[in-house]
């Protein structure tokens, strides 16, 4: 943790003197990074009823930014994350993100967002059975955007998406996902 602050403090030092200006207009954008599952399960030993499931996670999204808003249309996908009681999943997810830049007067700069959409998952348990769901999704997050040029940026952020409980033949299965990611963003 320590040398993920002092890196972004190099950075932000490095980048103070040539702060550019953030482009409004229509952009595109991928990101990558690791996503963590909490999820819980009815059917796995009582001492193994909830695990964190590891995946990796990459998204393109379409959107357009005026000022400090931007709004996004994103689709993710994760691959397959392991779990208790001899299960794995596949998911992806379609949300329209809202991005707020916070107005600094620095080539890095902080943002909060908040999105909704829909999680699509593949759930199947070892050799017994499969289960595709569909649900409503929110979740909000924050990061650091660090503007190289006046059209192109880097990201660094988190993202917590909510899930529920979606129901599979051996009883109702819960989830909470955490995203880490990087992204890059071009305004045209």
């Amino acid at each position: 943790m320590k040398k993920i602050i002092l890196f972004l403090l190099v950075i932000a030092l490095a980048g103070a003197a040539h702060a550019k200006p953030f482009r409004s207009g229509l952009y595109i954008g991928l990101k990558g990074g690791a996503g963590a599952a909490k999820i819980r399960t009815p059917w796995a030993e009582e001492s193994k009823k909830e695990k964190t499931a590891t995946a990796f996670a990459m998204a393109a999204a379409i959107g357009v930014r005026v000022h400090h808003f931007r709004l996004e249309l994103e689709y993710m996908m994760m691959n397959k994350q392991k779990g208790a009681g001899s299960y794995e999943q596949e998911t992806d997810t379609m949300m329209a993100q809202a991005y707020f830049d916070l107005p600094f007067k620095s080539p890095i700069r902080p943002f909060i967002n908040l999105g909704a959409g829909v999680y699509t998952t593949d759930f199947k348990r070892k050799k017994e059975w499969s289960d595709d769901s569909k649900k409503f999704t929110w979740g909000g997050g924050g990061g650091l955007t660090w503007a190289i040029s006046t059209a192109t940026n880097l990201d660094i952020g988190y993202r917590y998406l909510d899930i529920g409980d979606f129901k599979t033949r051996d009883g109702s299965v819960k989830q909470d996902n955490h995203i880490f990611y990087l992204g890059w963003r071009h305004v045209f």
